[in-house]
């Protein structure tokens, strides 16, 4: 992992999907090979967003990416190199369906010069891919799994849902392992509102694990994985070494600046965050939706908030003892103590409500103290 953090990175959002998942809440419509001037629009937004220092990390999400054409990726690739500088060590990522891959295209793609591979799985069940609404089935998943190396990506990310009905959690990270991934991203099924799925939940057809299984589910998750010798740097992110860490994401989690280019993307610089219009057409016509600058206080809970879902934590507070916030976490092994307080795997859990204690405590402290 690259050890200067603050480069900033640059995020680029394909909002075109072949088939909306059931369980899938984000801004992306159902458009089988990309949009006719997609790429042109993007690159027009590029031209007006300014000077950046050169980015050392570059992140095409969706939505799927996948689902434009090789001509449109390359235009895409060449057009962001000419308008932007990138680092030697560019750490490039690019999230894709495996049903849009073989390896003559895995091969296209890593010339074109993405080194980070984010494959969205999910499961290995093709029972629960249905019910997911994937367009994938185990065995093309499988294929490209074993296609991907060859290719020459540098690294490789997973991407599963478990707390499925029904599944085997266990017996799906070890599928996901026997590949060689070099980064798992496991993510609980959430029912966000007006997805199928949640229609299901409120109907009766189907229902959430619960709260308590949840919890027994992520630890069990977070001790399997670590107990073979995976990092649990994230709340959902997990690194075979420290060199797979995803670079890119650790900016949103650091204040680091980024820049979002696409129809819903967020940008963040100088303690100042924009974001764009949610769809295509919108987007096209006035691309800025809103913006905000935040104040020491937004900044102080957000730093809160985020490095408590890492395992960097947080620079330790100086507390009065009548605060016992902090010494009540220890204590309940939530936190571990040093020159920076950092989460156990209970205290991921729980990372926005310590966060929200914290800062009541910290803000109460200043006050008596005049600050």
């Amino acid at each position: 992992m690259s050890t200067d953090r603050s480069r900033p990175g640059l995020y680029v959002h394909v909002p075109f999907c072949a088939r909306k998942c059931r369980y899938c809440a984000f801004a992306s419509s159902v458009v089988p090979h990309g949009r006719p001037g997609f790429v042109d629009a993007l690159l027009q937004e590029a031209d007006r967003a300014g000077a950046w220092d050169p980015f050392d990390t570059l992140y095409l999400g969706g939505g799927t990416p996948t689902v434009l054409s090789d001509e449109d990726l390359d235009r895409l690739w060449t057009g962001l190199h000419r308008r932007f500088r990138f680092t030697d060590d560019l750490d490039a990522t690019l999230e894709a369906n495996p049903d849009d891959l073989d390896a003559s295209r895995l091969s296209h793609l890593r010339d074109l010069g993405f080194n980070r591979l984010s494959l969205g799985v999910q499961s290995f069940d093709d029972g629960l891919l249905t019910w997911l609404g994937r367009r994938h089935d185990a065995t093309r998943a499988r294929r490209v799994l074993e296609s991907i190396r060859d290719a020459g990506f540098c690294s490789v990310s997973v991407d599963l849902m478990l707390g499925l009905p029904g599944q085997d959690a266990i017996q799906e990270l070890e599928t996901a392992l026997s590949f060689a991934p070099d980064h798992l991203s496991c993510y609980q099924l959430t029912f966000e509102p007006g997805t199928p799925l949640d229609r299901d939940r409120r109907a009766g057809r189907v229902r959430p694990l619960p709260e308590d299984d949840a919890a027994d589910l992520f630890l069990a998750t977070s001790d399997h994985l670590t107990t073979r010798g995976w990092i649990h740097y994230e709340v959902s992110s997990f690194a075979r070494t420290r060199d797979h860490i995803s670079r890119h994401n650790w900016k949103y989690w650091f204040h680091v600046p980024y820049l979002g280019l696409g129809p819903s993307a967020c940008s963040y610089r100088d303690g100042r965050r924009w974001w764009n219009r949610k769809t295509v057409a919108s987007w096209k016509k006035d691309t800025l939706e809103g913006q905000e600058s935040l104040t020491p206080e937004d900044r102080d809970l957000e730093e809160l908030a985020l490095g408590l879902r890492t395992e960097r934590g947080i620079l330790r507070p100086v507390l009065p003892p009548s605060e016992t916030v902090l010494a009540d976490a220890l204590m309940a092994g939530l936190l571990l103590d040093g020159d920076r307080v950092r989460p156990t795997p209970r205290g991921m859990l729980v990372a926005d409500r310590l966060a929200v204690d914290l800062h009541v405590a910290i803000r109460r402290s200043r006050a008596r103290s005049g600050d």
